[in-house]
């Protein structure tokens, strides 16, 4: 009964005769053309991943785009509360401090130039000297306050289309 299998010589002789022909083949200048690249098994594999990164990002990068302007928000919104809470320490202070008869006085002085009866008041101009504690904002418009600088900002933004 066949069994259908090959001898250890009959291996033996089917190796050198592939041997002998891939050799035979490069011998003559037979290659597979420009094709040659393509056959390779590295090439293919190559292709595969490269194919398979260029779809995974096609698909990812809706999502990807909206989670990064989500982001962007929350930072905006976060430099936003931090103008708030100062702009409210800051009335705070103030309220504090008009609450005294003493307080009272120093506004009016201040913003009104009401002098008391009896005292004297003087303007000096031409002094550059900052103003103490002036940082306080009226308003603070929504969209007046831009999104924090990160480490990230400057490659992602453009890429995702931030303004």
């Amino acid at each position: 009964m066949y069994k259908g299998e090959m001898g250890a010589k009959h291996r033996l002789a089917a190796r050198m005769q592939n041997e002998a022909s891939g050799k035979a083949s490069a011998k003559r200048g037979l290659s597979f053309g420009p094709f040659a690249l393509f056959k390779s098994r590295a090439f293919v594999a190559s292709a595969i991943v490269a194919g398979c990164l260029v779809l995974s990002c096609s698909f990812l990068y809706p999502s990807a785009q909206q989670y990064y302007h989500a982001l962007r928000d929350r930072d905006r919104l976060a430099a936003e509360y931090a103008a708030l809470a100062d702009r409210n320490e800051s009335l705070e202070g103030n309220v504090e401090a008009l609450q005294t008869d003493s307080g009272i006085e120093a506004y009016a002085h201040e913003q009104f130039g009401w002098v008391k009866e009896g005292e004297e008041t003087a303007s000096v101009r031409g002094l550059d000297l900052p103003e103490e504690g002036s940082t306080f904002r009226a308003n603070i418009v929504s969209d007046s306050i831009e999104a924090p600088e990160t480490w990230y900002s400057v490659l992602l933004d453009p890429l995702f289309g931030v303004e």
